[in-house]
């Protein structure tokens, strides 16, 4: 197979399967989820504030790959327990972390 190909059918592979392409799930928040980031996230991380840069209520919009990364560490911190930061009154009980 000549190397023309292949850099074809990788490409179209990943617009139709990758973020955005044809045949991409929508993405879908959990509702238990999405109570959860307005309960403790959306304050500081929403298009007015961007604490940090990080913007987390236009996760709908993001491709999809840029999505998991920030999913990512968005776990990440909360596992650590570094978000939401302790200052704040409201912290989420173990359960909700999980």
């Amino acid at each position: 197979m000549n190397i023309r190909f292949r850099i074809l059918a990788v490409l179209i592979s990943s617009f139709l399967w990758g973020g955005g392409g044809l045949f991409a799930a929508p993405f879908a928040m959990p509702e238990k989820m999405e109570d959860l980031m307005a309960n403790y996230c959306f304050d500081c991380h929403d298009d007015e504030t961007k604490k940090g840069e990080v913007r987390l209520d236009n996760l709908a919009t993001l491709a999809l790959k840029d999505r998991l990364d920030l999913l990512n560490r968005v776990q990440e911190q909360i596992f650590i327990k570094e978000m939401p930061p302790k200052k704040r009154k409201a912290q989420p009980s173990d359960s909700e972390r999980e």
